[in-house]
């Protein structure tokens, strides 16, 4: 098998990550499978290897000197495609990560994953003034970038419990597989150890007869090696015979050396600076106990080596020490200075019968983190995705459809599927043509389809005319099928962009509805039952009673005589009252436009007009009645219309009747 590690660090650098990847590169190539390392150049010396290609960088040095390079290298991407590799593994989240995401990408590889470290402990990096809520943020925008970096992989390995528990909050739908890292146990094994080396090594910084205390690592803040110094400091007042070696680098040794300095411990606790790898082992075996008050591990590598080394561990208590720190056992668990002094008493108060079994326990825990564990599980995680990828489908076409997109994906066998998306999502999820995509990662598109169709389909229903948040969501329950969660992040969505939205809706529907003279009664009642709350309508509702009464005096002028040629003044007077309430105005409104409004001109022709509205009324019932029985029926219907009895009696004997007689 042909196989590339990316890593932002490696050998010679000194870490947990590049100590992981090179025994891992060491196990493949054991097996006979050729691996290639693609990784940064660091300052420290290293030798030119032609399966390990470097990328010029920056270094960090407020970051334990890691080198940040560009993740755009057109001719790595040309030199990896030349490799015909199987698979890609990624070992970081950083630039380089960024590579071998799109050498995946763009090569059509199958890409595995490690999840070496839990990123939101190291948020105080960015959080210079310690403010509460940046912390929140940081570690939100941990879990969104960890699950959307981690969304292309066929598989993820996880080195511990607490590392998968992680990544499952975080939402990662990847296989995630929890193995730890394999360690060359035997490096760390007493049996190969050097008594005069290791004494020779005492020596050198003036130890005889002490007990020693060891702490090998990072000197970082997530480290909390403050926390270890505390509780030394407290106990040497009760085991004056101890000391604390600390081996080591970091951004924190300032803050420890003062520390030390402040506590007035420098006769107590040795800093010995970082070792070569080499001779690392040396400093587990002169040690009595080994301690870390690290709760950032996602491994726990140190206490893996210190375990190896048959050297009991101190430690606080956390989930990846489960199955390794066994109480009494394997070491001892602590909080403060008084559980160190206490856990110090108990060590001591063993028999060397006993010591002799926590050492032989201590080596027993750690054979489950062998190398040959760790190779053969990583190999069945690269098999299984490479399987997987071969079902995976590729995006071949793209039609865009107003905001949404319809892509069309096909799978190596020639199986095929069509998805429509959100414009939005299809930028989110970094879609492009040509992209792969496992049968999870088009489930999770399909479960969005619907929600992509009913979006695409509002977008129709707002483009015909103004809609109110009330009406739109209405239109969805109705038309969309979808559940009430997903609808009001739609309408949500629909606020955000700016296409729904009541205030100006408001404005734009109260404007419109004034020119047309509309009372202030029905514009509320329309905006009402268009879902406008009272409180919307009579911010922006103008409740000046001069201009009501203006609107409804321009809306009487305009129908005072329209299809009232056959009333009264009086019927007038009664229809026009009856439209201005029609069209929303109050009562005491159109009772004063209609005592505002001049009918004289009417009550003259009033006589005549009656005359008119008798023979209607003839012509109306002649055809039912006659005689008397006719005369009564026109005199009712003039005296409906708001004629006065005179008018009408005048009008009647005016009109010539067949039958005068009756």
């Amino acid at each position: 098998m042909k196989i590339a590690c990316f890593s932002d660090t490696y050998i010679p650098e000194l870490n947990g990550v590049a100590t992981s990847i090179s025994i891992l590169v060491d196990q493949l190539r054991s097996h006979g499978h050729t691996v290639y390392v693609v990784t940064t150049k660091p300052s420290l010396p290293y030798d030119e290897d032609p399966f390990v290609i470097r990328l010029e960088g920056i270094e960090l040095k407020f970051l334990y000197g890691y080198t940040l390079t560009s993740p755009i290298h057109p001719d790595v991407i040309k030199r990896i495609e030349a490799l015909d590799l199987d698979l890609i593994h990624c070992h970081t989240e950083f630039s380089v990560g960024l590579l071998a995401h799109k050498c995946a990408n763009l090569l059509h590889i199958p890409l595995v994953s490690t999840y070496h470290t839990v990123y939101e402990d190291y948020t105080h990096y960015l959080n210079l003034l310690d403010i509460k809520t940046v912390d929140e943020v940081g570690r939100k925008v941990v879990a969104v970038a960890s699950k959307a970096f981690l969304r292309k992989s066929m598989s993820v390995i996880a080195p511990s419990e607490k590392t998968r528990d992680l990544l499952l909050r975080y939402g990662v739908k990847a296989p995630i597989h929890i193995i730890p890292t394999g360690l060359d146990l035997d490096r760390f094994s007493r049996f190969h150890m050097d008594p005069t080396r290791v004494d020779a090594l005492k020596a050198s910084y003036g130890l005889t007869d002490e007990k020693i205390i060891l702490y090998v690592g990072r000197i970082a803040e997530e480290k909390s090696l403050d926390v270890v110094i505390d509780a030394f400091a407290k106990s040497i007042k009760t085991h004056s015979n101890y000391r604390l070696l600390i081996v080591g680098k970091g951004p924190g040794e300032k803050d420890i050396l003062k520390q030390i300095e402040t506590l007035a411990l420098d006769d107590r606790i040795i800093y010995c600076g970082p070792k070569p790898r080499n001779e690392v082992p040396d400093y587990y075996h002169m040690a009595d106990l080994f301690v870390s008050a690290s709760l950032s591990e996602t491994q726990g590598v140190t206490f893996i080596e210190a375990l190896a080394s048959q050297t009991p561990i101190m430690a606080r208590h956390d989930e990846v020490l489960d199955g390794l720190l066994l109480e009494g056992e394997t070491g001892y668990f602590f909080e403060d200075g008084n559980d160190f002094a206490h856990a110090l008493d108990q060590f001591e108060s063993l028999s060397e019968a006993q010591h002799d079994a926590m050492r032989a326990k201590c080596l027993e825990v750690t054979q489950p983190y062998s190398q040959e564990i760790f190779y053969s599980r990583v190999i069945e995680v690269y098999t299984d995705a490479i399987d997987r990828y071969l079902d995976c489908y590729i995006l071949r076409t793209i039609k865009t459809k107003g905001e949404c997109v319809l892509c069309q994906f096909e799978s190596h066998s020639g199986d095929q599927r069509e998805i429509l998306i959100t414009l939005e999502d299809y930028m989110e999820k970094g879609l492009r043509k040509g992209g792969v995509f496992t049968d999870a990662e088009l489930d999770d598109l399909s479960e969005n389809e619907a929600e992509a169709k009913a979006y695409r389909s509002v977008l129709k229903f707002l483009s015909n005319k103004d809609r109110t948040v009330k009406e739109t969501y209405d239109y969805l329950v109705e038309k969309s099928g979808l559940s009430i969660g997903p609808i009001n992040a739609l309408v949500d969505k629909l606020q955000a962009k700016g296409y729904l939205d009541d205030k100006k809706f408001v404005v734009n529907a109260i404007y419109s509805m004034q020119a047309k003279l509309f009372g202030r009664e029905k514009i509320k009642k329309t905006l009402k039952q268009r879902g406008i709350s009272a409180d919307l309508i009579n911010m922006y509702l103008n409740d000046d009673e001069d201009d009501e009464f203006s609107k409804a005096l321009s809306y009487s002028r305009r129908v005072q005589f329209t299809n009232m040629e056959y009333l009264s003044a009086k019927g007038m007077a009664k229809k026009l009252y009856n439209r201005l309430l029609s069209n929303g105005f109050s009562k005491e409104i159109a009772t004063r436009v209609v005592e505002t409004m001049d009918f004289s001109n009417e009550m003259i022709k009033e006589g005549n007009v009656c005359a008119k509205v008798a023979e209607k009324g003839r012509k109306l019932y002649k055809n039912k009645y006659s005689g008397s029985a006719l005369r009564n029926r026109v005199f009712n219907y003039c005296l409906h219309q708001g004629f006065d009895y005179e008018d009408i009696y005048a009008a009647i004997d005016n009109m010539e009747w067949k039958d005068e007689q009756d």
